[in-house]
Parts: C-alpha cells; structure tokens; sequence
C-alpha cells in the first residue's frame, strides 16, 4: 500500500511538473506612448514600449480596421495608405513618412484635413500585434513663411 502511494506522489509529481511546459508565456509590454512630429522635414512618430522586432507601419487616409490585423500586415487598397520608412531600436518604433520622396500627385492627395491613421504591426518570435492610432496633425509640414 506504501509504495502503491509512493508511485502516485511521484506520478502526480511529473504531470505537475510537465503542465508547468505549457503555461502562459509573460505578457509582452506593448506600445502605451505614441508621440507625432516633425524630424527633418517628415512626419515623424515614435510608439513605445515597441518590442517588437519585425515591424512595418501605414499612414492612411482611411481607418484600416479590419483590413489591417496581427496576421494580414498590409492595409486594403481602399484605404489609400502610404508605407513609412520603420526603425526599431532601443524598444522603440519610429516610422517615417518622408514625403521629399513622394510624387507630386501622391503628396496633393494626401495633404489634406485630418484625421489620419497610423496602422503599426510587429512580430516577435510567435507573437504578434497591431494597432491603429488616430493622427490629428498633419503629416506634412507646412511651407515656411507667413500661414
């Protein structure tokens, strides 16, 4: 009868200590900081805590919600959304919009009333995230001079 209860403590004892393979993983911080302005005449904005290290973001003239998501990381078509150039570094993502690069037509037809949507993805190992935030300056800089 001992050790009939010894075998049991020590079953019981592996299948605790596997369950313990396949708990939750730690929670990722994710962005809670996303500051917008101008960085050599682009817009410019910076999402942190980013730590995410593949990473793309969108300027759109359109909410992308549902179009843009953890899985499927490029905006419908009809959301009229612009790549921005993406760094990552020291946990944080700064895209910019760098629109001395733009065609002529491109900018007129962005450079307009707001509000626009900045749409950032990341991935890091299994995990992935998006999110959309609501831009209400505009992304591009005004000509210098009297407004």
């Amino acid at each position: 009868m001992r050790a009939a209860a010894l075998a049991l403590v020590g079953v019981v004892a592996v299948v605790v200590s596997a369950c313990d393979a396949f708990a939750e993983p730690t929670p990722i911080a994710m962005s809670t900081v996303m500051t917008e302005g101008f960085g050599s005449a682009a817009g410019q904005y910076t999402i942190k805590p980013w730590p995410f290290d593949v990473s793309v973001a969108f300027i759109c003239q359109e909410d992308p919600t549902g179009g843009f998501d953890g899985n499927d990381w490029v905006p419908d078509d009809d959301n009229d959304c612009l790549p921005l150039d993406v760094t990552v570094q020291d946990g944080a993502l700064l895209a910019r919009l760098v629109h001395q690069q733009l065609a002529p037509d491109t900018v007129a037809r962005f450079d307009r009333d707001a509000p626009w949507y900045l749409a950032a993805a990341g991935r890091r190992g299994s995990t992935t995230f998006s999110q959309i935030t609501e831009i209400v300056n505009t992304p591009f800089p005004s000509d210098p001079g009297p407004s």
